[in-house]
């Protein structure tokens, strides 16, 4: 008897082992999430997208594919997943400029190529909808350059007009219009507002006495004061030729005097430094945005930009291109600040010296900002009220209940108990999102035929769902009496 019990407790281990290991000990890699900063994007903004690949099984995941595809693509991006021990998550960056204000769909797939025998091969995909909004910022160019009468003579006084226009949406305030015809000193003017769709004309009346060509050059914005949806077209160039009066054929340009070639030189500024979002957290990624701008009158050669966040000891160094007058450039760091506090960032163009400037004292630009922890949702039952506030025994009693969230982050899934009197099961209502400063009312119609005292009694967050900023808040009773008529 022994044996035959021994043979039976063998075969049953041996099937049980056989049928557990191919069920369970196996990898499962999951798009953990899709994440993308800013968070209300419009169409002028480069969007970072990231995603996280994350292994949930309990097995190593092998090297493998993601897939991370944007809108209309035909066939995404393709990246590498390293080995995924179990628990540990990978992180991959996309930017995304879009063209149009739109609604964009963000598609990616983890073991894209099925590389990876997974416990479920049926959690690989994750999708997420990004809506681009219109830009709300403006937009300054220089709209034409023109020359009257159209073929000018040493002998006339040339009318250049510059015409300038914000072609964004919301108003320019307090900026410099530069221009100058050949190669003269600029001259400038003042813009105290320009709305969206305004025009103006500067009119610059020129003689011009040495017949050869001309270049009119006018830069909108030429201080960068103004943040816009554009950075990129400002500067405009118009060419012509003076002709000597009673004709002729103009002699061809002749260099500028040597003292005039020095004055002649860029600055290189910090036209903006801006961050993303706007209240950080400590597990946030924060985009910082730093912009270059020329706004001196010769091209600027090579040179770095150094852009520090905190109390860095050997900030980064960006190398930049050559630049012309009014020209830009821009450059983003990604930093998580993992403490809370206040922070400066420092951004300096020609940080390494290597470009001689008409103003060497304005390179430097600083941002004060202040990280805060995440914060947390604060679900409470702010009132119970009944009508007719003296019921009888035959009365319909409306009940109304209202319940806020006073935190100061959106609550997620939970559920709410809602029970009169000595009721066994309690109304349950399941809410999905509940905002910051949010109010919900909840109500009941109910006919009380016993006259006694009763007790409403209502629980938000009842199964505990939610970490909230205070746990002690999420019940309220309301007693009252019930007569007979």
């Amino acid at each position: 008897m022994n044996k035959i019990i021994s043979i039976t407790a063998v075969f049953f281990l041996i099937a049980t082992v056989a049928f557990s290991i191919p069920r369970i000990n196996r990898p499962d890699l999951v798009v953990h999430s899709i994440t993308y900063s800013p968070s209300n994007p419009y169409d002028t903004d480069d969007i970072i997208i990231t995603a996280v690949v994350k292994n949930i099984g309990n097995r190593p995941a092998r090297a493998s594919k993601l897939l991370f595809k944007i809108g209309g693509e035909t066939t995404g991006v393709v990246y590498d997943i390293e080995p995924l021990r179990p628990g540990s998550t990978r992180q991959w960056k996309r930017q995304f400029s879009p063209s149009r204000p739109d609604t964009y769909r963000v598609l990616c797939v983890a073991d894209y190529r099925n590389h990876v025998r997974e416990r479920n091969e049926r959690n690989n995909n994750k999708a997420i909808y990004i809506k681009v909004n219109k830009s709300d910022k403006p937009d300054l160019t220089v709209y034409s350059i023109t020359h009257s009468p159209n073929n000018p003579t040493t002998d006339d006084l040339t009318h250049v007009r510059f015409k300038v226009a914000n072609i964004g949406k919301a108003t320019a305030r307090n900026f410099i219009v530069r221009y100058k015809v050949g190669g003269g000193a600029y001259k400038e003017t003042t813009v105290h507002e320009s709305r969206p769709g305004h025009e103006f004309t500067i009119v610059h009346p020129v003689r011009l006495t040495v017949a050869q060509p001309y270049l009119a050059t006018a830069i909108a914005d030429a201080d960068g004061v103004v943040e816009e949806s554009r950075e990129d077209n400002n500067r405009k160039t118009h060419r012509f030729i003076v002709t000597e009066a009673g004709g002729g054929t103009p002699p061809p340009p002749k260099p500028s005097p040597t003292p005039h070639f020095k004055s002649l030189k860029p600055d290189l500024i910090i036209s903006s430094l801006t961050y993303t979002p706007g209240n950080p957290y400590t597990t946030d990624n924060i985009i910082f945005t730093a912009v270059v701008k020329n706004v001196g009158n010769a091209t600027a050669p090579e040179s770095k930009m150094m852009l520090k966040v905190g109390g860095e000891g050997s900030p980064p160094h960006y190398a930049i291109e050559s630049l012309s007058p009014g020209a830009t450039r821009q450059w983003k760091r990604s930093v998580n600040l993992s403490s809370a506090g206040s922070y400066i960032t420092t951004a300096q163009a020609d940080v390494e010296s290597d470009v001689a400037e008409s103003n060497e004292g304005n390179n430097i630009k600083t941002l004060s900002f202040s990280v805060a922890e995440p914060g947390k949702p604060d679900l409470m039952v702010k009132s119970i009220s009944i009508t007719p506030t003296n019921p009888t025994t035959e009365d319909r009693i409306h009940i109304k209940v209202v319940y806020k969230n006073i935190g100061d982050a959106t609550a997620g899934r939970f559920k709410t108990s809602f029970r009169v009197g000595g009721e066994s099961s309690p109304s349950v209502a399941t809410i999905h999102s509940m905002r910051p400063d949010h109010e919900i009312s909840a109500h009941r119609t109910v006919e009380l035929g016993v006259a006694q005292r009763y007790r409403i009694t209502f629980i938000v967050d009842v199964d505990d769902e939610q970490d909230e900023k205070d746990e002690t808040n999420n019940t309220r009773t309301f007693d009252f009496t019930v007569v007979n008529p």
